[in-house]
């Protein structure tokens, strides 16, 4: 077994072109970057002159997920997955070179078409959440790649994905990530010791898509900035995975002056919680019920709480137009300009 991180890829596609194997099974939990590994690996073997495809096994999600997901209650569940299928074309495929591949939806939840592949390719790279472990005996001699990733970066990235991809209340979508953690646990983390490579996926979602606040300290006269517009009050919780160092996630829950009930929640991924200095990026749920789930999930994650904040937002409109963000914590004053 060797460990690489996701930096070292034209090392990794050495290894996989040493092994002399047509078939890669690539394999982890959902929102790992199994895909995104995939593609950095596959473009490393084309920088060789390998010639490359990649199947999803997330298109093998049968015309019968409705019915599964009823008796499941996640797609997480190896279940929900037809990977006899998946193997049977997987043989085909490497035997005549061709083969039908489905199309599964997402939105529609069922296979809408297919395409025909027709190719000899050099390598044939089988990615999604449990191959390794459904695959791995019938296709022993393939290469196995097992993706690491922290809880913290899968369920944010599952978050941002999840909100695009499924027609589903913010509530149902927190819960449905909190259902797929055992499956993870109890049919996916082994896989590593059957891994002839595991990969580190290093890739930070705040590295590349990460928004640097904007506040400054604020000395002046608060009466110059406008008429006040709203005031806010929140209530943070930063949520760590103490064994390392990467990105803590935050729950806000956000209130509005003189109002008790809760008006929405944020869920921020950031590398500090200062003020004036966080890495961040928000998703904002306008889904109050999705709070407690929230807090199970980072829970359930092996997640804790290392801080717990209030702050106050108070929103100006400047004489300008312009609004103006005034935020206190602590006593001390920041001001952001919009």
């Amino acid at each position: 077994m060797k460990s690489y991180s996701c930096n070292t890829l034209p090392i990794i596609a050495h290894d996989i072109i040493q092994a002399q194997q047509q078939l890669v099974l690539l394999a982890w939990a959902s929102a790992s970057g199994k895909s995104f590994i995939a593609e950095k690996i596959a473009n490393s073997l084309r920088e060789q002159w390998k010639s490359v495809i990649i199947i999803s096994s997330d298109d093998y999600y049968g015309d019968q997920t409705s019915l599964q997901y009823v008796l499941y209650g996640t797609f997480d569940h190896p279940r929900m997955i037809h990977y006899p299928q998946l193997g049977n074309d997987i043989e085909t495929f490497l035997a005549t070179e061709r083969f039908e591949k489905p199309q599964y939806s997402f939105v529609e939840k069922r296979s809408t078409h297919t395409v025909t592949v027709e190719w000899m390719y050099d390598f044939v790279i089988v990615e999604g959440l449990y191959t390794i472990d459904q695959l791995g005996v019938r296709f022993a001699d393939a290469t196995k790649v097992f993706v690491q990733s922290s809880y913290e970066e899968i369920i944010f990235r599952r978050i941002v994905r999840d909100q695009e991809r499924v027609r589903e209340s913010n509530h149902v979508m927190i819960n449905n990530i909190g259902k797929a953690f055992p499956m993870w646990n109890i049919f996916g983390q082994h896989q590593q010791d059957k891994a002839d490579i595991i990969i580190t996926n290093d890739y930070e979602i705040l590295d590349h898509k990460g928004a640097e606040s904007a506040y400054e300290l604020f000395h002046g006269d608060i009466g110059a900035l406008g008429d006040l517009n709203l005031v806010e009050h929140r209530q943070h919780f930063v949520y760590s995975n103490t064994d390392n160092n990467e990105s803590d996630i935050i729950i806000t829950e956000v209130y509005y002056e003189d109002d008790p009930l809760l008006k929405y929640i944020m869920i921020s991924a950031v590398k500090e919680h200062s003020d004036t200095s966080d890495h961040h990026i928000d998703v904002t749920l306008y889904d109050p019920g999705a709070l407690t789930d929230m807090h199970i999930l980072l829970q359930t994650a092996g997640l804790v709480v290392i801080d717990r904040f209030k702050t106050t937002k108070s929103y100006f409109v400047s004489h300008d137009k312009q609004k103006v963000v005034l935020l206190e914590r602590e006593r001390t004053l920041y001001k952001k300009i919009k």
